[in-house]
């Protein structure tokens, strides 16, 4: 018997995995990539939150970090912004201890208008010369006024104090200085009610108000015999008040001549006057082309022109000329009836 030879095929285990040599199934590849992209994407989401959170440590309100511009850094560099919504706002800020920290936007302000001419009450717009400027000029120093009330303090202006008034008329600052005819036309009532009207004048100044009075006819005649600023205090008002109550008809001149006064006014007084109150009962005789212009012309030369404020006093003859000083100074211009 002939012995066959049998071939002996090695069993399969079935759980066995494809030989490692063989090339992948599509599968395989498909399911390879996938694990792979997953863990990727997980390692790059915890990087893009642990970066975030990096950033956002950094900014914060007022103080340094990403966002704020450095007291080195260069003008014009671009500056990063943190947007926020109003309750992270609020939160923010209470977590700080202090809401006022955070910014406030200031209230918009009115411009303070120009002051009008006042004639008879009555206000008219200023006029524009050809040069664009007002011909009211500068108020500086004394423009604010009005028309109620009567002698006594005023109304406070740029030169500080409590102001003055002077027949109605107010003027804000601290230096005043007082033109008053005393012309023979005063005599009688006029001047009985002029010496009233000065006293109330002198007597409501503040304590840190300066006065300078010129009574004007033939001459100027100031008031303490020369011109200069007298202080009002207490003791000085007396003394003013007590020279302006001795004042008689038979101090008054013959003529109307005001700018001697005005020359005395603008070349001697320093500092310069914070407004300036001109009284006349009539016209001027001065023997100048134009009073008006002689006085713009003084007024001018000053650091900044100064405010007159021109009164006619029951007769209104010298209106014109008054109105024009009045214009062309920034100040008012006002007729008073005698009684």
């Amino acid at each position: 018997m002939s012995m066959q030879r049998i071939k002996t095929v090695p069993e399969v285990d079935p759980t066995m995995e494809r030989d490692a040599v063989l090339p992948p199934t599509p599968q395989e590849l498909l399911v390879r990539w996938i694990k792979r992209a997953g863990v990727f994407a997980l390692v790059a989401s915890v990087l893009l939150h642990l970066s975030g959170g990096y950033l956002a440590s950094l900014i914060r309100l007022g103080g340094g970090g990403v966002g704020e511009v450095g007291a080195n850094e260069e003008a014009g560099a671009p500056i990063g912004m943190a947007l926020a919504t109003e309750t992270q706002l609020a939160e923010i800020a209470a977590a700080a201890g202090s809401p006022e920290a955070l910014p406030t936007v200031p209230e918009e302000t009115n411009a303070t208008p120009s002051m009008p001419l006042v004639e008879g009450g009555e206000l008219t717009a200023p006029t524009l010369s050809s040069g664009g400027m007002s011909d009211l000029g500068s108020l500086t120093g004394g423009g604010d006024m009005n028309m109620d009330g009567g002698g006594g303090g005023g109304l406070g202006g740029s030169g500080g104090g409590s102001g003055a008034s002077f027949f109605g008329v107010e003027a804000g600052g601290t230096r005043f200085a007082l033109i008053l005819d005393a012309s023979g036309s005063m005599q009688g009532l006029r001047l009985q009610r002029l010496k009233r009207e000065l006293s109330a004048t002198i007597e409501g100044l503040a304590p840190d108000a300066q006065v300078s009075v010129i009574l004007f006819s033939d001459t100027p005649r100031p008031l303490r015999k020369r011109v200069q600023w007298v202080d009002a205090t207490a003791a000085n008002k007396r003394e003013l008040i007590a020279e302006v109550s001795l004042l008689t008809d038979t101090d008054l001149g013959p003529n109307t001549l005001v700018m001697p006064a005005f020359r005395m006014i603008f070349s001697q007084l320093r500092p310069r006057p914070d407004a300036i109150y001109l009284m006349t009962d009539g016209e001027f005789l001065d023997g100048v082309a134009s009073v008006p212009e002689e006085v713009a012309l003084l007024n001018r030369a000053q650091e900044r022109p100064v405010p007159i404020h021109a009164i006619c006093f029951g007769d209104p003859r010298g209106e014109d000329h008054m109105k024009r000083i009045a214009r062309q100074s920034g100040g008012t211009y006002t007729f008073v009836p005698v009684d």
